[in-house]
C-alpha cells in the first residue's frame, strides 16, 4: 500500500504545546485529565480561525496558491472521558463527607450537586469529547477540503488509515472524528469506520515490551518508584494546598480537614465539570481551588504520572 494521502492516529497519550505567548495565569488545569477546551484558550476561536495568530496561538494558513497539498498526517489525543471508576468511588465518598458539614458559601453549593458519573461509564468517551473530535475534524476538512474530499471519497478511501487502540474512548474518538468530516463533506461513515485500524502494537507499544513490563511496569518497580510521589504528598506544599481549601471551605475541626486524597478529588471534579460543560462553567468544585492549588496539585500528578509510573 502506498503511503495514505491522510493519516490519523488517535492516542491515550495526552500532548500539550503551550505558547508562551499565551496567558495562563488565570487558568487553572488539571495535568493529564485537562481538556482540549481547557488546554488551548479560546478553543472555539482555534477552531475557528485558519489565517492567523489568536493571542499566541498559532493557527493553521493557507498553503501558498502554487502549492497544493498531497498528504495530511494527525496525532491525535482522545476526546474527554468520563472518570474512572476509582474516580467515582471518591467522589461518592467525598460527597457523603460534605453533606454532614457546615460548609461556608458558595462551596456550600456542592450539597446540592447531583453525582451523575456511574461506573457503567467510567473511562469512556463523554459526549463533550464526540464534540471535540468533531470539531478538530472540521477544522481540518476545511482547511483542505480537496485532499478530504478525494481522500475520503468511496473510490479513495484506500488513501486513508485511521490507526486506534482497543480502548474504548479511543477508538469512539476516532468514529467521532470520521462524524465530523462528515459534517463538511460528503463521505461513506460506515465504509470509513469499518477501516479504522486496531493498533495496540503501534499506540500501546509499550504492552509489548517484555523489559517495560518487567522492570517499569511490575508491582515492585511501582511500588518503588513512586516513593518520591509519597514523599511530596506528605510534603510542605500539599499539606499546605489541603489547609487552605480546607479554610476556603470553612472546616476548622481537625477530623474534618480535607485529606490530600479528598483534596485531589475536589480538583478532579472541578477539571471534570469544565470538561463536560465549558472552560468558563461555574462548578461550585472549583471555588475553593486556587491557582496556587492547582499548581501544587499538577505537579504531584505529574509525578504520579508522568515521572514515577513511566521512569
Amino acid at each position: 500500500m502506498q503511503d495514505p494521502s491522510i493519516k490519523i492516529l488517535l492516542l491515550s497519550l495526552l500532548i500539550f504545546q503551550l505558547s508562551a505567548q499565551s496567558n495562563y495565569s488565570n487558568t487553572i488545569f488539571f495535568s493529564s485529565k485537562t481538556s482540549y477546551n481547557i488546554s488551548k484558550p479560546h478553543f472555539q476561536v482555534y477552531l475557528k480561525e485558519t489565517n492567523q495568530s489568536t493571542n499566541g496561538i498559532a493557527t493553521l494558513n493557507q498553503p501558498p496558491s502554487q502549492c497544493k497539498a498531497k498528504q495530511l498526517s494527525l496525532l491525535v489525543r482522545h476526546g474527554t472521558r468520563y472518570p474512572s471508576d476509582g474516580d467515582v468511588e471518591k467522589i461518592d465518598n467525598i460527597i457523603a463527607k460534605l453533606q454532614n458539614l457546615d460548609l461556608k458559601a458558595p462551596f456550600v453549593k456542592v450539597k446540592d450537586w447531583n453525582n451523575t458519573f456511574t461506573l457503567e461509564q467510567e473511562s469512556l468517551l463523554a459526549d463533550a469529547g464526540k464534540e471535540e473530535m468533531k470539531s478538530i475534524a472540521s477544522k481540518y476538512t476545511s482547511q483542505f477540503p480537496n485532499l478530504f474530499s478525494s481522500a475520503m471519497s468511496k473510490s479513495g478511501s484506500e488513501n486513508v488509515e485511521i490507526i486506534s487502540s482497543e480502548k474504548e474512548r479511543t477508538e469512539s474518538s476516532a468514529k467521532a472524528f470520521v462524524d465530523g468530516v462528515s459534517e463538511e463533506i460528503t463521505v461513506d461513515v460506515m465504509n470509513l469506520n469499518s477501516k479504522i485500524n486496531i493498533r495496540n502494537d503501534l499506540i500501546r507499544f509499550y504492552d509489548f515490551c517484555t523489559e517495560y513490563i518487567d522492570v517499569v511496569d511490575s508491582d515492585a518497580a511501582q511500588e518503588k518508584s513512586l516513593i518520591e510521589f509519597h514523599k511530596f504528598i506528605a510534603g510542605p506544599e500539599m499539606q499546605e494546598a489541603a489547609k487552605r481549601v480546607s479554610a476556603e471551605a470553612s472546616l476548622t475541626n481537625d477530623e474534618d480537614l480535607f485529606t490530600t486524597e479528598e483534596l485531589e478529588i475536589i480538583w478532579l471534579l472541578c477539571g471534570f465539570e469544565r470538561a463536560m460543560k465549558g472552560a468558563d462553567y461555574d462548578s461550585p468544585w472549583c471555588y475553593p481551588i486556587t491557582i496556587e492549588d492547582s499548581l501544587v496539585l499538577e505537579y504531584a500528578n505529574d509525578i504520579e504520572v508522568n515521572i514515577s509510573k513511566h521512569s
